[in-house]
């Protein structure tokens, strides 16, 4: 990975081999904190086209405040337009919903090695931190490399909830 950024060989050394990882079937999940302006964002898109260079598929979502009420909003974005979940409304949030998006994201993987990155994690509406939490712990067997960026700096805002 080359790119704008300068001082960070470390992270793009380390989000290059986890790609590699991927392509091999072993997945992992990437949390990426900064402060405000410090290339979170950046850092996130230059994994993104490391990995479709590599042949991975990205799957991409921003969070936003705004889609905080909708659960799995965040995923939803990510995964695309999932005809089942087209009348969500705000409260549903079961186990069976995300069952059936972790399916859809495994018949993903079982297509080609997968990129998932989320950018602004903080912003995410609850189901979706709680399914990439999940995530989190299942990927290893599959070709699949989850990357998020959290903001760690709160002195803007108040905190909201992460990952971490």
């Amino acid at each position: 990975m080359t790119g704008p950024l300068r001082e960070r060989e470390e992270a793009h050394a380390l989000l290059a081999a986890e790609a590699e990882r991927a392509r091999a079937g072993g997945g992992r999940f990437v949390l990426l904190r900064g402060a405000t302006g410090t290339g979170r964002s950046a850092m996130l898109e230059a994994a993104a086209a490391h990995a479709a260079g590599r042949g991975l598929r990205v799957l991409r979502a921003r969070c936003s405040p705004e889609d905080t009420a909708v659960p799995f909003a965040a995923v939803l974005h990510l995964l695309g337009p999932v005809p089942e979940f087209a009348d969500l409304a705000p409260g549903l949030d079961d186990r069976g919903s995300a069952a059936r998006l972790w399916r859809l994201l495994r018949s993903y993987a079982a297509r080609s090695p997968v990129l998932v990155a989320v950018d602004d994690v903080h912003l995410a509406d609850e189901a979706s931190r709680r399914w990439l939490v999940e995530a989190a712990r299942r990927v290893d067997r599959l070709p699949v490399l989850v990357v998020a960026t959290e903001r760690s700096q709160y002195d803007i805002d108040p905190r909201p909830a992460g990952l971490t």
